[in-house]
Order: C-alpha cells, then sequence, then structure tokens
C-alpha cells in the first residue's frame, strides 16, 4: 500500500481473522502488497492486448479480468487485475513489489503509440467478504451483481469479484480501489458493518480465492497455467501476437502442463520461494511456495506443485513440516 494507507492502518488497532467466522461475519481488510499502474491515452486497448495475455480487445468497459504479463519465453513477469475504465483508460493491480519493473518494462514497449504509463499513488485497495453488499452502497449508487463488473464513483471503483469456493458454500466477494482523501470517510462508515481486519486477511482471502501471488522471489519462474490463469479467464487462446505467447500455447495444446496452482493447509508459514518435496526424505523438490497467511487455526498457502506429487493429498516443507494439499475451485467450473 502507498504512504497515505500505511499511516492510516498504523495508527488503528487491526488484527488477523479467525476464518471460522467468515460464514456469518463481514469484513475488510486493505491491501498490503497492491500498487495500480494506470494505463492511458488513445492507443492504451491496442497496447495492452499486446502486452497482456487476456483479451483487452473484447472486455467491456466497466468489467474487469486477471491477467498476466510474460517475458517472451513465456515466463510470468506478474499477475495482475486488469479494470477497463473507458477505451482510454485502464487501472492495472498488481504486487507492489513487482510493479517498478513492471512499469519500466512496458515503457519500453510504448514507442509511438500514444500510451502513458504512471503509477497511482493517490489510490490504495480494500477487500471486503461477506453477506453484506448493500452496506458498498456508499461506494456507488448502483453496485454489480455480476461478478468481474464494477461500478464507478468520483472516488472508488467497487469490483464484484467471483464468490469464494469454499466447502460450505460461497462467499461474497469484493475489490475496492479508494482515493486516499475519501479512505477515512468510508473506512468509518464500512466499519459499522464490517470487521475491520489488517493487511494479512487481505492475502488469506486471495489465497483462498485461488488467485496467484507472484514476487521477486517468484517471478518468471512460470507459465501462466501453473498459475491457474487458464481456467479464470486470464488468458485468451485466440488473441493474436503477445510476449510468451508461442510458449503458453505450447503449453496448452501439446499437453506440457505438469504443474499447478494449489492451497496447502499447514501449520507453519511457509516463505515465498520457499521449496515443497514429496516426502520427509527425498531431496527433489516439486514446489515452490507462492504466499502464506494464518486463518485463525493454520497457514493457508498458496504453491504451484508437479501435479503427480499431489495424487498422495500431502507435500512436504524444507524441514518436513507436512502440508495438505487442496484444489482450488472458481466460480463457474
Amino acid at each position: 500500500m502507498n504512504s497515505a494507507w500505511t499511516e492510516f492502518t498504523q495508527n488503528r488497532s487491526l488484527a488477523p481473522l479467525d476464518a471460522s467466522t467468515l460464514s456469518d461475519t463481514a469484513i475488510l481488510a486493505p491491501c498490503g502488497d497492491d500498487a495500480i499502474l494506470k494505463v492511458s491515452g488513445s492507443d492504451a486497448t491496442e497496447f495492452l492486448h499486446g502486452q497482456l495475455s487476456s483479451d483487452v480487445k473484447n472486455l467491456p468497459v466497466g468489467s474487469s479480468q486477471l491477467s498476466s504479463y510474460s517475458s517472451p519465453k513465456g515466463m510470468v513477469y506478474s499477475h495482475c487485475r486488469l479494470y477497463k475504465l473507458s477505451n482510454d483508460e485502464y487501472l492495472l493491480r498488481l504486487p507492489r513489489s513487482l510493479t517498478v519493473s513492471v512499469g519500466k518494462r512496458l515503457k519500453m514497449f510504448v514507442l509511438r503509440a500514444q500510451v502513458e504509463i504512471t503509477v497511482d499513488e493517490s489510490v490504495g485497495v480494500l477487500l471486503l467478504a461477506g453477506s453484506e453488499a448493500s452496506a458498498l452502497t456508499p461506494l456507488c449508487d448502483d453496485l454489480p451483481d455480476t461478478p468481474d463488473h464494477f461500478s464507478q464513483s468520483e472516488h472508488s471503483i467497487a469490483l464484484k469479484l467471483p464468490d469464494i469456493q469454499r466447502e460450505n458454500g460461497s462467499l461474497p466477494y469484493y475489490e475496492v480501489v479508494l482515493s486516499n482523501e475519501h479512505l477515512s470517510t468510508v473506512w468509518e462508515t464500512l466499519t459499522q458493518t464490517h470487521l475491520a481486519c489488517d493487511p494479512s486477511t487481505a492475502d488469506l482471502l486471495r489465497i483462498l480465492s485461488g488467485e496467484p501471488h507472484l514476487s521477486p522471489s517468484t517471478t518468471e519462474q512460470f507459465v501462466a497455467q501453473n498459475l491457474n490463469l487458464h481456467l479464470n479467464g486470464g488468458i485468451s487462446f485466440k488473441k493474436g501476437c503477445y510476449p510468451g505467447q508461442e510458449y503458453i500455447a505450447k503449453t496448452q495444446y501439446r499437453g506440457r502442463l505438469r504443474s499447478q496452482l494449489f492451497r496447502l493447509t499447514g501449520e507453519t508459514e511457509l516463505e515465498p520461494g520457499a521449496a515443497l518435496y514429496s516426502n520427509p526424505d527425498s531431496n527433489t523438490e516439486i514446489g515452490t511456495v507462492l504466499k502464506s497467511a494464518w486463518d485463525g487455526q493454520s497457514y493457508q498457502t498458496t504453491a504451484v506443485l508437479r501435479l503427480k506429487a499431489t495424487e498422495s493429498g500431502t507435500v512436504y516443507t524444507g524441514d518436513n513440516s507436512e502440508c495438505a494439499v487442496h484444489t482450488p475451485t472458481y466460480s463457474g467450473q
């Protein structure tokens, strides 16, 4: 988060979420490692369509999608969530730790295109989950009920995300891009109906939703399908050329997908980039950790694992801690 949001949250006593209360508690949490890239100009649509893995041209105004930006060899620099504000203006929500490098690389390919790329430090991101959708009306008058659509006001964007799929049912889920100057007012309104949690709760919600999270220790290690982006609209296999397309297409059509994103449950917090193993005595790495977060009872972790290594239902960390393996479920599957 930017400095304004960091100062705001540090002045409040925010605690991690106990996930056992998710079914009957509406929550909100600031996103600690998010940043916003603004891409604008008359050539913005054409430019992003030729750089990202998703179908930018056919994304309607007022809609959002997951996407990725890859190297020419198909290795993902960063995942992102794309907001289409107009045909000439987009927002990319991506990890703050990768924003500078991704922005710098995108600018290398602007050339003569009428495109401007800037980091927008005037906004931050909140996640909300639970049944109190009506409480979001202070953000916008017409809250969308269709996943991946958003409503926009002068100071905020409220995006309806696909519900988080859980064993005891689905959980309504929203993402809000909010201006710094309205953070305090909106926060005080939302906390009347939502339990305010710390930024680790935002990490937990994204882990439970099956969204990947890359960082400097895991960038350029995976193709987009390893991150399950082919399962949630983050890849278009019908569009024209973009960086890494050849390798992503080969992975899809020649049966070469050997690793995918899974969720782990264990007693140990795992560091991004940490190796995973099929049994305590093995020295052969079968997976890589992306992100961990505490849910009140155990640590939930996203990791990319070899498919064959998941058949036993357990994997192990370098210190022999056992983790149960869960396959993410996405809305529409």
